[in-house]
């Protein structure tokens, strides 16, 4: 079935523009589903003062997810896991958001972390190298 704009290419049958997706071609309109997604994703600025973190994430925790954050800190403090470098509210987060903030997985992901970090020296990188030697060497 071929159309007057339509020419088919050398002994192939077709043209490059029927590699291309449907609502890249000249001779088609978008789909209405395309249309709906194009005009319903339409930009909107988000001043300072209506813009809120998404929930579980610093500043927007409900209840539920504040208890589990203090219990995380208080039982990985208590079993010598908790570093004070790295400890903040948002990494701690990461890992109970990772869990759906179920305290006891949290800690074991945790746990595996810190291990890892452990076998491969990641918390003694910056110990071996000068980073202005290295600068200066490279910049």
């Amino acid at each position: 079935m071929e159309r007057a704009d339509h020419r088919p290419g050398p002994g192939l049958g077709f043209t490059h523009v029927d590699l291309l997706p449907s609502h890249f071609r000249a001779h088609r309109t978008p789909s209405p589903s395309l249309f709906w997604i194009m005009s319903a994703t339409t930009t909107t600025t988000a001043t300072a003062s209506s813009w809120s973190p998404p929930s579980g994430w610093v500043g927007n925790l409900s209840a539920e997810q504040q208890k589990a954050l203090d219990e995380f800190r208080a039982l990985l403090k208590t079993e010598n896991l908790f570093p004070e470098d790295r400890g903040n509210d948002a990494t701690l987060l990461r890992f109970l958001r990772a869990r759906k903030f179920d305290v006891k997985l949290a800690r074991d992901m945790w746990a595996a972390s810190e291990k890892w970090r452990k076998d491969y020296g990641t918390d003694d990188l910056f110990k071996c190298v000068s980073l202005t030697s290295e600068l200066k060497y490279n910049f």
